[in-house]
């Protein structure tokens, strides 16, 4: 079987060898051939297109230095148009087309049909093409000055010919230009493809291909079947702004006959080749395959149980003598070990009966397995459960190891020096599946025993269970379960030497996590972090490898991929995010990427880059993310609190009219237009059950809420356009005697700004109640003010206040 598989290996590598030998120079000399065909045939078609120009050329020649010619144009007459310019003439001289032009004007204009020998009477498209070419046909001052090649006429190439006229002296002045031309048409190309047998297309092309000259160019040759095969080349019009596409088809009878000449070598090469391999074959078969098989089958009768006294026949003085001595000498060795082997057995048995291992114990022949109690204690089984056979052994075997166990134990068998090593899952009696170490070995007994496979089983699971619990804290992340940073390094490496490219790293930071963490806290941080990995799954797919590297940064790696699918990822996630909110924020996520498309690119530079496009499209969108966190956290104050943005304005109304009073900037403002909007920011954090209770809160509910002016200094401090008012907000619960919160300043140490929004808020919220608390009139509310002037106020601003209070009314 071996020799006639390595027959057949060399049989297909010499024919493939002939086939690839065949190609690159049998087949490529015989397309070279017909190439070299097709282009003599082409210059033929180009030489016999300039010999019809050459022929329009010597018409000219004839007709333009004429004295009838010329006297006509200085006294143009009927009598010269009826007698020489009809159809006849034309027919004689196949011209399509003969123009007279004096002064850049067309004197005479006749259009043919030479085949039928009638003039073309609608000559207003012809009139109008020829317009566009009478300037540039101008002739020079030389008046024996030709000017002959193709133009377009009526969407039509035509072969063209133009002289100046004079006398047949040729020493009178110019009188104009006498044009004659051909249609490069079926008339035309008739005749050309009659001498080149093949066939002729000229068609204009929209894109001018430059300045050839008489040097055409081919552009490409292509075939178009087994029988047939294009050639194309360019010619340029008379005044190189045109080109016309000369299209040439022609029979492919010699690359044929090549391939018929090589097919007939490929035959006879493969018919000699079997007939040589058959004539190896048998050979082979008499004079060492047979030998081989009388050897075998002596082998074959010998039972190491049983008849192993016999052996092999050592009669002859060859190769295969030699062998079957060596058969012997083996079979004596294993009959000496086979005691030995007995032996052993014995003792192992007591050794693995007085250990905590399970034993086992498999009569292949007659398919009986044996457990030792031990073995079925760890399965959960008792005395009178039995398992007593392979299959029913089998069934214990979870699905997914089953074929792997299997054919595991079946390679032991066949080969009986390999031992059983593996791990799978059985099922126990009450305890579901769990994991055991199954080894063993296949062995051969003497004395009327049949082969058998014997081993040892321990329990795994609790060690499978550690190793689960370990692996899955080394590579993943155990917030978001995406892969960890020490993961996403593993992978980048192997990514440098072996990857289905080209392969995209995407680099993702979530905007905003501090302020959530220091607003909400980490649990709602920790919430932030889930959503995003969601987002990150739903967008990337399953065939993405994502990665948390740490803190709010994330890594994406998705092999196989274009610029087209990271965009479509780019928007899903993009789309995803603004669909998703984390304590009524809306989701924000900078990212970038960056693409290997080769081997030698470092897969590290790659993501250093991807990094930086991200850092960059975080600067580009925080301006946007951090209004957007703005108004989120304005309009959760506004839902959530008793806090409205009328309270807002009508506050700022009254911070505006104390500002102007007192002369401060406008940069000041500014801060207390925020200051009215966002003074009390910090709420959005504190419980709605303590934010909104109607009635008096507790001591321990007070502490809380007095933290909303600390959280709402975090907020601000982490936004730039808010972080200038981030102290004022800190303090605006700050008293003037030092009894307020959270630092207990007093005086001047209390910001300025933080010192009106005392006075402005505690005013609007007397006059306009909260559900604990009914509305005031507005003069109870300053009293209220004057009562505490000092204590909880700045006695200054509070004469200002009501100064300003009173305007207002």
């Amino acid at each position: 079987m071996k020799v006639l598989i390595i027959m057949s290996i060399s049989f297909f590598v010499l024919l493939s060898t002939l086939f690839y030998v065949s190609n690159l120079n049998i087949v490529k000399n015989i397309k070279q051939q017909e190439n070299n065909e097709l282009e003599n045939s082409i210059e033929l078609v180009h030489d016999l297109i300039q010999e019809k120009i050459d022929s329009l050329n010597r018409t000219t020649e004839d007709w333009a230095p004429w004295d009838d010619m010329y006297n006509f144009v200085k006294k143009p007459n009927q009598d010269f148009i009826d007698s020489n310019l009809d159809p006849s003439t034309a027919s004689n001289l196949q011209l399509n087309l003969l123009a007279i032009v004096v002064n850049d004007k067309i004197l005479v204009l006749k259009a043919y049909d030479y085949t039928t020998k009638q003039n073309i009477e609608e000559t207003n498209i012809v009139e109008k093409d020829l317009k566009r070419y009478i300037t540039r046909l101008k002739n020079g001052d030389n008046i024996n000055d030709l000017k002959s090649g193709v133009i377009t006429i009526n969407n039509q190439p035509m072969l063209i010919s133009i002289r100046p006229i004079t006398d047949s002296a040729r020493k009178a002045p110019e009188a104009g230009m006498l044009i004659m031309g051909r249609y490069l048409d079926r008339n035309v190309t008739d005749s050309i493809e009659k001498l080149t047998k093949g066939t002729l297309t000229v068609a204009e092309v929209k894109e001018y291909k430059g300045t050839l000259g008489d040097n055409f160019k081919l552009t490409n040759i292509t075939p178009l079947n087994n029988n047939e095969i294009e050639i194309n080349y360019y010619m340029n019009d008379l005044f190189f702004n045109k080109s016309f596409n000369i299209e040439f088809r022609s029979n492919r009878n010699s690359y044929n006959q090549g391939w018929q000449y090589l097919k007939f070598f490929i035959i006879f090469f493969i018919v000699s080749l079997l007939i040589v391999s058959i004539v190896c074959n048998e050979l082979l078969k008499r004079f060492i395959i047979k030998p081989l098989e009388k050897i075998n089958s002596a082998v074959n009768i010998i039972d190491i149980n049983n008849m192993l006294d016999m052996r092999v026949d050592e009669k002859g003085n060859d190769e295969f003598t030699i062998l079957s001595k060596g058969i012997n000498s083996m079979l004596d060795r294993i009959d000496r070990a086979n005691k030995r082997v007995i032996e052993s057995e014995n003792q192992l048995k007591v050794v693995i009966d007085a250990a905590s291992a399970g034993f086992w114990d498999w009569d292949i022949k007659n398919d009986k397995l044996n457990l030792n109690y031990r073995t079925m204690e760890m399965l959960g089984y008792g005395n009178e459960d039995k398992i007593t056979s392979i299959d029913a052994w089998k069934n214990l075997i979870h699905k997914e190891d089953k074929m792997y166990s299997i054919n595991t134990v079946n390679s032991s068998i066949v080969n009986i020096s390999n031992t059983i090593l593996l791990e799978h899952r059985l099922l126990t009696k009450d305890s579901g599946y769990k994991w055991f170490l199954i080894q063993g070995k296949t062995i051969e007994k003497i004395d009327g025993d049949s082969a058998r496979v014997t081993g040892i089983i321990t329990d795994l699971t609790d060690k499978k269970l550690s190793e689960e619990e370990l692996k899955y804290l080394t590579y993943y992340d155990t917030l978001t379960g995406l892969f960890n940073r020490g993961y996403y390094e593993t992978i980048s490496n192997n990514l440098n030497t072996k990857a289905k490219l080209p392969v995209t790293i995407i680099v993702a930071d979530v905007n905003g996590l501090k302020i959530i963490n220091d607003t909400f806290g980490h649990a709602a941080g920790d919430k932030l972090l889930i959503e995003i990995s969601k987002i990150l799954r739903k967008a990337c797919g399953e065939n993405a490898i994502i990665s948390r590297l740490g803190g709010d940064e994330f890594s994406i790696i998705i092999e196989g991929s274009n610029e087209n699918i990271v965009k479509d990822i780019f928007e899903t996630i993009k789309n995803l995010c603004n669909e998703t909110q984390v304590n009524s924020l809306t989701i924000s996520v900078a990212l970038g990427y960056s693409t290997k498309h080769n081997e030698t690119e470092d897969i590290h530079e790659i993501a250093k880059m991807a990094e930086e496009r991200m850092y960059r499209n975080k600067l580009l969108e925080k301006r946007s993310s951090r209004n957007s966190t703005i108004s989120s956290l304005s309009k959760m104050l506004f839902e959530k609190s008793y806090e409205t943005e009328e309270h807002a304005i009508r506050m700022f109304k009254i911070c505006e009219k104390i500002g102007k009073k007192i002369s401060v900037t406008s940069a000041q403002l500014d801060e207390l237009n925020l200051l009215a909007k966002l003074h009390d920011i910090g709420k959005v954090a504190i419980p709605d059950n303590i934010l909104n209770k109607p009635g008096k809160l507790t001591e321990d509910e007070f502490e809380i809420m007095k933290t909303h002016t600390q959280i709402g200094y975090r907020i601000a401090i982490e936004l730039v356009d808010l972080r200038h008012i981030a102290y004022d907000i800190l303090c605006h619960h700050e008293n003037f005697d030092g009894s307020g919160y959270p630092n207990a300043l007093k005086d001047n140490a209390i910001p300025f700004l933080a010192r009106i929004m005392r006075i402005v808020d505690s005013f609007d919220v007397m006059v306009s109640g909260r559900p604990y608390k009914l509305p005031m009139t507005r003069q109870d509310a300053i009293d209220e003010l004057l009562k505490y002037s000092g204590k909880y106020y700045d006695p200054e601003l509070v004469r200002l206040f009501i100064e300003v209070n009173k305007e207002l009314e």
